[in-house]
């Protein structure tokens, strides 16, 4: 029940935070002692979430820094790593460390730009990090952390694209694709930035992908074969792209699911009140641009699943922003009370399974915390709990 203990302290925050004004002390205090706890789940876990076997196995193969500099920046024979995170990884090999210590680095990077942009962005910043926690964390830096590195670089380099700093924004865009090179989709997005798109082209689009995604309509098979061909001389490209399409685990369809559902309804939320809270501001214009996009991956590349998942998290970063920025539209504080609570229990709905340790939460449950497991020299459960999961999405699929 570790999660849902972090779940409520986020969601007892978010309420004081609409009924009460905290002084400026007592902000930053909670803040930096949330800061403390995201930072420390997600780098103190020991063979937890979905990847940990993965990274482990891929830093044993890591060639230490001194090799590293003498033999052209080549990590390891046969595997490739973004230049950042293999740096990190390295390193700590040529110190002696461990894996644990490279997820204690990365959790705190992700942490650290995460809190960051909260800081400058959000307007209730217990509920940002509530949503955040719900539809990224656990994923992400519980899971994907390079991608969480790369997200929330990402995240805190909106402001240059607000402030019209393009060298600015290229830097960090370039910065996270050293942790993940599926950042390399944000560069375009500092050109259309100022585009206002109607709510009428959003439901028009975000229908049609609807229609897509419930009659099975494929199409990306002939659209990924071309892309291959183009990219066939970048190995890199060309191996994730047959990766995610050829393997059983990856190429399944995403189902429809209640998280489809209730991303469908903070959208219809968001664009029926989006003149009371985006009122022209060109960040949160930009903001509900994230959330239309979320909808356009989750729908047109459903016939894959995982693809569709990593695409479209980074812009989470809507619902982050828009939902506790839409509370302020209401008056009443009766409204504002129960409107939190709708969608804090939205957003507990599709994380049940984790926070209510079924087997849907399995790679997570129990949370194990390396200092108590290793140091202290308990037996670990997560290897037989990941191949357990495994069996179980094996078993669902071939249903």
């Amino acid at each position: 029940m570790y999660y849902l203990f972090i779940f409520i302290i986020l969601f007892v925050l978010t309420i004081i935070q609409i009924v009460v004004r905290w002084n400026k002390y007592s902000n930053h205090t909670i803040f930096y002692i949330l800061f403390l706890i995201f930072w420390f789940t997600a780098g103190l876990r020991y063979e937890t979430g979905i990847d940990w076997n993965t990274y482990t196995v891929n830093f044993a193969k890591t060639i230490p820094i001194n090799i590293v500099l003498s033999n052209g920046f080549n990590f390891g024979e046969g595997m490739f790593l973004e230049l950042s995170y293999g740096l990190i990884c390295s390193f700590v090999k040529y110190l002696g460390g461990s894996i644990q210590s490279v997820f204690f680095i990365m959790a705190f990077i992700s942490s650290f730009f995460l809190f960051k942009s909260i800081q400058i962005y959000s307007c209730n910043k217990s509920f940002s990090l509530l949503i955040y926690f719900c539809f990224a964390y656990l994923i992400l830096d519980m899971t994907g952390m390079r991608q969480a590195v790369a997200l929330n670089i990402f995240f805190y380099s909106l402001q240059f694209i607000v402030n019209k700093n393009l060298s600015k924004y290229l830097l960090f865009i370039c910065f996270a694709t050293t942790f993940h090179l599926s950042a390399v989709i944000f560069l375009p997005l500092y050109f259309i930035s100022d585009m206002k798109i109607s709510n009428k082209v959003m439901y028009i689009t975000v229908g049609i992908g609807l229609l897509i995604f419930l009659f099975n309509i494929g199409f990306l098979n002939p659209l990924l074969k071309t892309v291959t061909y183009f990219f066939s001389k970048i190995s890199v490209i060309s191996s994730k792209i047959l990766l995610y399409t050829t393997n059983p685990l990856l190429n399944r369809h995403r189902p429809f699911s209640l998280e489809m559902i209730i991303y469908l309804i903070f959208f219809i939320l968001i664009t029926y009140n989006r003149n009371k809270i985006t009122e022209n501001d060109k960040f949160l214009n930009l903001c509900l641009n994230f959330v239309w996009i979320h909808l356009l991956l989750c729908f047109f590349i459903y016939e894959y699943y995982d693809v569709s998942v990593r695409m479209a998290i980074p812009f989470i970063i809507g619902y982050v922003i828009l939902l506790p920025k839409m509370l302020l539209t209401l008056k009443l504080s009766t409204n504002k009370f129960v409107m939190t609570i709708f969608i804090c229990l939205l957003c507990f709905a599709p994380k049940r399974g984790i926070f209510l340790e079924t087997k849907d939460g399995l790679p997570y449950n129990p949370y194990q915390n390396y200092w108590y497991y290793k140091v202290l020299k308990k037996d670990s459960t997560g290897a037989m709990r990941l191949e357990q999961y495994r069996l179980n999405m094996k078993k669902n699929r071939d249903k």
